[in-house]
């Protein structure tokens, strides 16, 4: 479809416009350009080297209460992060009855907790994309997810820092 000018003002614009549904009318017999698409397989995007395709994976999707599980999991220290801030944050109002030892090693506490909580979510990562892919058993996300609870990271241990004897 030729429409033998180029609009360059506003006005030509609203002109070109106006004139579109007559050039559709006479190009074709009045049936318009015709368009047309092919449908490839998706191999054909690996010949191109556009994207490798495997057709002989499965996906294996670990369960529901697992996930859950670090749902809560994650949540959980999000609150206890939080807890733990205030109650830091309230030390320091306090340091005549507080000493600032004390504050340090909740601080300290806090943000190894925090490295640990990203190491666990790089192996959540990997465990998973392994689970999913069949090479891990589902159990391994369990085990991860078990192992962390038993550790100082776990939010239950994060939150008995509350507890702790000062001094």
């Amino acid at each position: 479809m030729s429409f033998g000018y180029m609009p360059t003002s506003f006005s030509d614009v609203q002109e070109f416009f106006r004139e579109i549904p007559a050039y559709i009318n006479t190009d074709y017999g009045r049936r318009g350009c015709p368009i047309a698409y092919t449908l490839l397989h998706l191999s054909f995007l690996s010949m191109f080297r556009i994207l490798e395709v495997r057709g002989d994976l499965t996906v294996h999707q670990p369960s529901v209460s697992c996930l859950e599980g670090y749902l809560k999991l994650f949540g959980n220290l999000h609150y206890a992060y939080e807890a733990l801030e205030a109650y830091t944050a309230s030390c320091r109002w306090y340091p005549s009855v507080v000493p600032q030892s004390h504050i340090v090693r909740v601080s300290d506490r806090i943000r190894l907790a925090k490295a640990e909580e990203a190491s666990l979510r790089k192996n959540l990562a990997v465990v998973l994309q392994k689970v999913r892919a069949g090479t891990a058993e589902s159990d391994a996300l369990q085990r991860l997810l078990e192992g962390f609870k038993a550790s100082k990271a776990s939010p239950g241990n994060l939150r008995s820092l509350v507890s702790m004897p000062i001094g």
